[in-house]
Parts: C-alpha cells; sequence; structure tokens
C-alpha cells in the first residue's frame, strides 16, 4: 500500500507500507523535500505515530502493530521541519544581509552554517570569501558552506 506524503499541504512523496507478521515495514521516498531535517508521521482515523527523522527524504522503518493500533487506519503522513538546515530568512543571520535567493542555514553553537547554492563552472557564491568555505554535496547538490561567528561574520573552521 501506498500512502501520500505531505508537506505544507503539497504532497512531496510516498510511504510505501509492508505487512508482515506482526509489523509493517515503512519506506519513505520523499525527492521534493528540500534539504533539512524532517520530522515524518503517520497519520491515521484515530492520532498519529512518529516515523522518524530524514535529512535526505529517505528513510525506512519497521513498526510494531502495537505500537500503530492508537492511530488507528493510516490515510497519509506528514513531513515537519525539525532543526538543521532550513530555508535562510531575510535577516535571520545578524550582519548577513545579502544572502542569495536558495540559501540555507542552521545554528551552530553561538554562531551559525551558511550553505549556498553552488555549480561547478558556474560564478561561486560569495566569492570574495571564497577561501573560509567549504565545499559539500547534500541531496544530490553542490554547496559552499560557510561557518559564521554570531554577529554574522565569516570565520575559518577546519571542521570537514
Amino acid at each position: 500500500m501506498e500512502l501520500p506524503l505531505f508537506c505544507g499541504g503539497k504532497q512531496v512523496g510516498t510511504v510505501h507500507t509492508e505487512s508482515t507478521e506482526g509489523e509493517m515495514l515503512f519506506a519513505v521516498a520523499a525527492p521534493q523535500l528540500p534539504l533539512g531535517l524532517w520530522r515524518i508521521t503517520l497519520q491515521g482515523t484515530s492520532g498519529e505515530v512518529l516515523l522518524g527523522v530524514t535529512e535526505t527524504g529517505r528513510l525506512r522503518r519497521r513498526l510494531s502493530r502495537q505500537l500503530l493500533a492508537g492511530a488507528g487506519a493510516l490515510s497519509s503522513a506528514r513531513a515537519e521541519q525539525g532543526g538543521g538546515w532550513h530555508t535562510a530568512g531575510k535577516g535571520e543571520v545578524p550582519g548577513a544581509r545579502t544572502l542569495p535567493t536558495g540559501a540555507l542555514c542552521c545554528r551552530r553553537g553561538q554562531g551559525y552554517l551558511v550553505a549556498l547554492p553552488w555549480e561547478e563552472g558556474g560564478p561561486f557564491p560569495w566569492a570574495e570569501r571564497f577561501c573560509l568555505a567549504q565545499l559539500r554535496r547534500m541531496n544530490g547538490q553542490s554547496w559552499a558552506v560557510f561557518t559564521l561567528d554570531a554577529s554574522g561574520e565569516p570565520v575559518w573552521t577546519e571542521e570537514k
């Protein structure tokens, strides 16, 4: 059976279910979820059950029928953004007022991590600060990740 997976009222993927003796297997495929931590909850006629957390839009879990009983008949699943990476809002990172569209951020201690989308061969984001960037691949995309202090100034880190 396939359950639709919704985020903000829009279907962003599916949850494949397979019934076994005393358990149910769940496989989430949500390629349309943006980068970040996502809490996946199964929705039933009588309640909900937390399936787990994913950063990649994929999740596999096995839950007992006893655990699922309180939710009733399952009808859909919901994705809610948890902590971690999220789309950077205007003014969210102090001192970094010029973040390009598509920038992601997350808190890191007293400061921030900012990820800027980047394509090989294309212009480098924050070119004047390129030497402070760490290049990462997340969800199949290239990102230039900068560590910023509490005031929004980029700082060097050897974190990999």
